[in-house]
């Protein structure tokens, strides 16, 4: 009786050291903030024997994209990619891969094309993304499919855990070494990247324990391991900053994950006529505005032609268009300049006085319902288990539902207690 109380008190206290294991680090740092664009928050710290980069996107924000790479854009070093992603901020590796294939491991899709030799493999957890900031993180043995509103997706091994680091690791992952994360805040609204550096002088790397520490400092509460060793290295945008590669040159990787500033990156058309609702007369006397979502003006003018058509080339992101002509109600509506396509975004006003009230609609992911699968003993994925909504990680505007890992906290508090009120028993027990 004695040993299990005393196992049980010990192994509390070993997983409320683990999840507090990097405190000391994060006292003794010296960070530096920088914002290379509006929305990014990049955060450069050093340590006694470490050196890391955080990075924190407000998914939320009007300029602030994310961009994961195509299949067809596989082999290449991080600075190479860049060229292809307009208004590239920082880029980190997308998650493991093979070589020299360049095939990614686990489910992995970029501009909303999935890569065919990278499915779910109930062994990593999985990172998607709609085309507008919507986000969520599923655990490790829901089998996660390709579906259409997937706009990018990633996979990697889960390093935070329903705001909790995970202690636990296997045998090289104990090791100090450079590492990548990349996770989720609570509410889904941040996307956070931390890159550790090692094997060098000046720092030597970290566990993938205290990798989550740091992602889970840094504000996730859901992460991912998505690289380690020499492939682990943060691209910044020229001036700013960079963490290389252990070996001192970039290293060739399948799938890489960009933070984008929409406002100096790919454009698209809105286009569209206002007219009279009801008889469908043109109003060319109209006045538009363009407003991004949250409230920025980016564009005001009239219509074009006498059948009240306008267009305006804008960077890609989300508007609300208002329309307003005397003896109208003022009408608006809610329109996403989407990549590679015009966007028809006619407004249609009633006559009347006023304003009609118009808002983005709500940020979240609509994800169905997702087999649980094992790994088998050969190797291969057993998917037919129960079927489970997502498990773990928040979307934008609401949390994924499912079953969910407890906390250390609480599971550690659990333990004393439990271990307590057997030993009162067995004392009465002995009268």
């Amino acid at each position: 009786m004695r040993r299990t109380v005393a196992f049980l008190i010990a192994t509390a206290a070993a997983l409320s050291t683990a999840a507090l294991s990097i405190t000391p680090l994060r006292a003794r740092a010296d960070c530096i903030d920088s914002s290379p664009s509006g929305g990014v928050v990049v955060r450069a710290c050093t340590a006694p024997g470490q050196r890391w980069v955080e990075v924190r996107a407000d998914l939320a924000a009007s300029d602030v994209g994310v961009r994961v790479g195509r299949p067809d854009e596989r082999g290449r070093t991080a600075s190479a990619w860049a060229g292809a992603v307009p208004g590239a901020v920082a880029i980190v590796s997308a998650g493991p891969f093979r070589f020299p294939d360049y095939a990614p491991i686990g489910l992995t899709i970029g501009a909303g094309v999935a890569w065919s030799d990278g499915r779910d493999d109930a062994a990593l957890g999985v990172l998607a993304l709609d085309a507008v900031g919507g986000a969520l993180i599923a655990e490790p043995r829901a089998l996660v499919p390709a579906e259409p509103w997937m706009d990018s997706a990633l996979s990697g091994v889960p390093v935070v855990r329903d705001g909790v680091a995970i202690a636990g690791c296997a045998a090289r992952a104990c090791e100090r070494a450079p590492r990548t994360a990349i996770g989720l805040s609570a509410d889904g609204r941040t996307l956070i990247l931390v890159v550790a550096a090692g094997w060098s002088a000046d720092a030597a790397g970290v566990s993938d324990p205290e990798l989550g520490a740091l992602a889970l400092a840094a504000g996730a509460d859901d992460a991912l391991r998505t690289a380690d060793g020499a492939t682990s290295a943060l691209w910044g945008r020229p001036g700013g900053v960079e963490l290389a590669s252990s070996d001192g040159a970039e290293r060739a990787g399948a799938a890489f994950l960009a933070v984008v500033d929409r406002a100096t990156g790919v454009t698209s058309r809105l286009r569209g006529v206002v007219e009279e609702v009801g008889t469908g007369a043109a109003l060319p006397a109209a006045i538009l505005r363009i407003e991004t979502t949250d409230g920025a003006l980016a564009w005001e003018g009239s219509t074009m032609t006498t059948g009240a058509y306008w267009e305006r080339t804008l960077p890609v992101r989300e508007y609300i268009v208002r329309a307003s002509v005397a003896g109208h109600r003022t009408g608006c509506k809610y329109c996403p300049a989407i990549s590679g396509m015009d966007t028809w975004c006619s407004v249609f006003l009633e006559l009347g006085s006023g304003a009609e009230t118009c808002t983005a609609p709500a940020r979240g992911v609509d994800a169905g319902l997702w087999p649980l699968g094992t790994v088998a003993e050969d190797g291969g994925v057993d998917g037919g288990g129960a079927r489970a909504a997502v498990t773990s990680g928040c979307s934008v505007g609401a949390c994924a539902q499912g079953t969910s890992r407890a906390d250390v906290a609480w599971l550690a508090a659990a333990f004393v207690v439990v271990a307590m009120r057997w030993r009162r028993g067995a004392r009465r027990a002995r009268g």
